[in-house]
């Protein structure tokens, strides 16, 4: 009796161990698999009943932004340029973007060499049977830059004209020649004064005008002399005008000629005005680290205004890309993270893990995931929201 206890005892021992053997090599249980995924670093897991969504992929135009200024259609400019050398005897437009309408007069001019040409032409009247040096004498006032009206008025009237007016060649805003120089450099040129001799002077900017003695530099006044050749102003109407856009350097592959950009004013951010790629600019400047484009616009109804900044839209093609909405992605500077679902607890908490995700273009709701997630994944809704109430993620956690 004895010695069968003992070898039923036996047995049974032999049996504990083949199952405790079998056991340890079975796997993990689910409660172990749950112990072993808490037992992680609390700055990257999170237990949490936050609501998740789908990471989906959506077929459509793909787009990114920019951000730039309004400029003026430097090719809509019409500039007027002294064609003979004389003084300002008196100025109707003191000051740039001034509204003119063609053939509005700018200013007047003195000058002894249009007198010499006056008097030619008055004399050569009084013999009307040369009429072919007659018409030379009206052609050399015409390529002075009179207009047939003035050439008329010269011959008809009975005393010379001792000064010319200057017109506007085209309806537009006036813009002296520091009109669009830098803040620094206007202030500067204003700030040269020389005492009382121009105290109540009319004034208007011009970098490149000679100054007579006593004359501050770099404007235009009346007593000025001007030269030959010299721009005196210029015209531009901004019926159309240059969005300057930066946009991020990752995008580069994606920029073509033509394609089609939305453009936003900060003054009216619900509307946008549609143009294409005029120019992507070939070089970049020292530690830049962005492409510049231009688009050209319409503005006819004056709705940009120069220097004005705007953001844009840009279309870069019909693609399948994987979404997420913008609130389930944290931004740590260097990296971009998403909480992903891995499982719940036995309670049917939902257990969320911290992904680094890399990301492309970035539209109003959502972003597209280059990489880090599949199709169908779910994700924490709010990362922000389930990072600040729950857990701090620890950046150096993740992979550099």
């Amino acid at each position: 009796m004895a010695v069968l206890l003992i070898a039923l005892s036996a047995c049974s021992g032999k049996k504990n161990e083949e199952h405790s053997s079998h056991h340890e090599h079975s796997g993990k249980t689910e409660e172990e698999a749950y112990l072993a995924t808490i037992a992680q670093s609390t700055n990257k897991y999170v237990i949490s009943d936050q609501k998740t969504v789908k990471v989906g992929a959506v077929t459509g135009e793909s787009e990114f932004s920019g951000t730039g200024y309004i400029r003026s259609d430097e090719r809509r400019n019409v500039k007027v340029a002294a064609r003979f050398e004389g003084r300002i005897e008196d100025l109707h437009v003191k000051y740039n973007y001034a509204y003119v309408r063609k053939g509005q007069p700018i200013m007047e001019l003195y000058s002894p060499t249009l007198n010499t040409m006056q008097q030619e032409l008055r004399y050569l009247r009084q013999y009307p049977e040369d009429a072919a040096l007659l018409e030379q004498a009206r052609q050399r006032l015409r390529l002075l830059g009179l207009s047939n009206k003035q050439v008329r008025e010269i011959e008809t009237s009975k005393i010379p004209k001792s000064k010319v007016e200057i017109e506007s060649p085209a309806e537009g805003f006036v813009l002296f020649s520091d009109a669009t120089a830098k803040p620094a450099a206007r202030m500067q040129g204003t700030n040269q004064g020389n005492g009382m001799g121009s105290m109540g002077e009319e004034t208007a900017s011009l970098n490149t005008a000679q100054s007579a003695e006593g004359s501050r530099p770099g404007v235009l006044r009346k007593g000025n002399y001007v030269k030959a050749g010299q721009t005196l102003f210029e015209v531009n109407d901004y019926r159309e005008v240059w969005a300057l856009l930066s946009v991020d350097a990752r995008h580069q592959s994606q920029l073509r000629a033509g394609a089609p950009v939305k453009v936003y004013s900060e003054r009216e951010p619900a509307r946008y005005t549609t143009g294409k790629i005029d120019l992507i600019e070939p070089v970049f400047e020292p530690g830049q680290k962005f492409v510049t484009v231009r688009v050209y616009l319409p503005n006819k109804d004056l709705h940009f205004k120069e220097n004005a900044l705007v953001r844009a839209m840009i279309a870069s093609g019909s693609k399948e890309v994987l979404t997420v909405p913008n609130t389930a992605l944290l931004d740590l500077g260097r990296k971009k993270v998403v909480w992903l679902l891995t499982g719940k607890t036995p309670q049917g908490k939902k257990i969320f893990e911290a992904i680094e995700v890399k990301t492309g273009s970035i539209t109003a709701n959502a972003t597209e995931v280059i990489s880090g997630l599949k199709e169908g994944q779910e994700i924490a809704s709010d990362a922000g929201l389930l990072a600040d109430s729950e857990s701090m993620i620890n950046a150096a956690a993740l992979k550099e």
